[in-house]
């Protein structure tokens, strides 16, 4: 566990969205935590020489119940060379630090504290536990969200309601940490009866980092509402009366139905 307590050395000084262009980028380029490790990669391109010198050690992240319930390993080796990162799911290292996605994500921007993690289970480190405590230096200074990929805005572009997520996207890009303060939710949109007949579920994230939106039919939040597709236009564009649609039927609220009351925090300014 000695070497966990060097990590603050291959903090990434900033975090840019993943990208999706190999093989190997596909298979982790929706979890999270993706950005995390494509930021480290970046500061071993600069350092990663001087890095390796200091820090002689390969570190194995394990990633539990990212996307689809899928888990990924991640290794870090500044051991070798100038440093390198890779998404190995066979990956081993000389320190491995186990945790969940999501939980991942949030102990890296500092919304989990990593000794109240350790204490829950929600982090297992193993090791010299020695200094493991002081995981919380390692944390980057600025996390950005993946970007979505073109075949998901391939799959929703056609809808009606699809515009009112592109404005919630782009109110994010410029307000999204004050939105994150004062939401603090994940919000589902199940929209039913698209082009064809087809569903979508959209994911709209103002609980992490500056927020992010994200088309996911595997998508879950705190807050999940159906609707058919026009009328979720209706809605978020002001059309349509939110408490008269619930009472109607055309509106279904499942969770937390009070972070509901919070939705028009979220409406795209722009007319639509």
């Amino acid at each position: 566990m000695a070497l966990a307590m060097k990590l603050q050395q291959i903090r990434p000084k900033q975090i840019q969205p993943a990208a999706a262009s190999s093989e190997s980028s596909e298979a982790w380029a929706d979890f999270k935590c993706a950005p995390v490790f494509k930021g480290i990669e970046e500061e071993l391109t600069k350092n990663g020489a001087s890095l390796v010198k200091k820090m002689k050690a390969v570190y194995c992240f394990k990633v539990k119940n990212g996307p689809g319930g899928k888990n990924g390993v991640w290794v870090v080796d500044v051991k070798n060379g100038s440093g390198a990162v890779r998404f190995d799911p066979n990956g081993k290292g000389d320190c491995t630090i186990t945790m969940n996605d999501e939980d991942t994500l949030k102990m890296m921007s500092g919304q989990m504290n990593p000794q109240q993690a350790f204490f829950q289970g929600k982090l297992k480190i193993s090791g010299n536990m020695a200094l493991a405590m002081k995981l919380q230096q390692i944390r980057p200074k600025q996390i950005q969200p993946a970007a979505a990929s073109s075949e998901s805005s391939e799959a929703w572009a056609d809808f009606k309601c699809a515009p009112v997520f592109k404005g919630i996207e782009e109110e994010l890009t410029k307000n999204g940490a004050s939105l994150v303060k004062k939401i603090k939710a994940v919000y589902c949109f199940k929209v039913k009866n698209g082009p064809g007949g087809k569903n979508g579920v959209w994911v709209v994230d103002v609980k992490n980092g500056s927020g992010a939106v994200r088309f996911d039919p595997k998508g879950k939040g705190d807050c999940t509402l159906t609707m058919d597709d026009g009328d979720m236009l209706k809605m978020m564009t002001g059309k349509l009366n939110a408490q008269q649609a619930f009472f109607q039927g055309k509106l279904k609220i499942a969770g937390n139905m009070a972070l509901a009351m919070k939705l028009q925090e979220i409406k795209p300014k722009a007319k639509l």
